[in-house]
């Protein structure tokens, strides 16, 4: 919302504050009707105006739109010194949805980066401390994409050499079933191990990484 500095604002703004801000689909539409008409309102409504649409883009899904616009937004109160708006920092907030965009786009590189400059500049916030664990622990360094091809890959033996025994072992040389038995076995557990042990690196990974900002 705009500080209470003016006493007018255009119809065009006004029509559009009037949308409830619960209403992020109308938003949307409503800016993207006006869009041109809007890029000639005074600074303070159009700022505010794309401050509220950015925002709508990341509740109804349009990450892509939102990148963008968040970009916008952030070069936009820099230049022009605009720290607050509607209750909300503006520079930390729209980072922080522009790291969840790509969160959910599945960028999890960006979205670290971006959390961990959040981090840098505020070491205490716990919010994003947890969403940069959280994202660490989303993307797959290169230990867990081996310990799990490797742990798959004992339990497709272990399976093969089940239905050796099934098929060829019992019927015809029941005298070394308990060899193939034990080998199965033993592959199946160690294949299991070294999934739980991979997944549980990375956790320690994830949160020293986080500590590590």
């Amino acid at each position: 919302m705009l500080q209470e500095s003016k006493t007018y604002y255009s119809q065009l703004y006004r029509n559009f504050r009037a949308i409830e801000p619960t209403e992020y689909r109308r938003v949307v539409r409503f800016f993207e009707k006006y869009e041109k008409s809007i890029l000639q309102l005074d600074f303070e409504e159009y700022f505010d105006t794309i401050f509220v649409y950015t925002n709508a883009l990341f509740e109804v899904g349009e990450y892509r739109k939102h990148l963008f616009m968040s970009d916008v937004i952030i070069e936009t109160s820099i230049r022009e010194n605009m720290t607050h708006l509607d209750g909300q920092e503006v520079f930390r907030s729209t980072l922080f949805k522009k790291a969840a965009s790509h969160f959910n786009l599945n960028e999890f590189k960006q979205a670290a980066h971006i959390l961990s400059e959040l981090l840098k500049i505020n070491r205490h916030d716990k919010l994003a401390a947890r969403f940069l664990e959280r994202t660490y622990r989303m993307w797959k360094p290169r230990l867990i994409r081996t310990t799990r091809a490797f742990a798959v890959l004992l339990f497709l033996i272990s399976a093969f050499i089940i239905c050796m025994e099934v098929l060829i072992v019992k019927p015809f040389y029941e005298t070394v079933t308990p060899y193939f038995t034990e080998t199965r076995n033993i592959l199946f557990t160690v294949g299991l191990f070294i999934l739980i042990s991979g997944e549980w690196a990375h956790r320690l990974w994830a949160k020293y990484k986080v500590r590590k900002n």
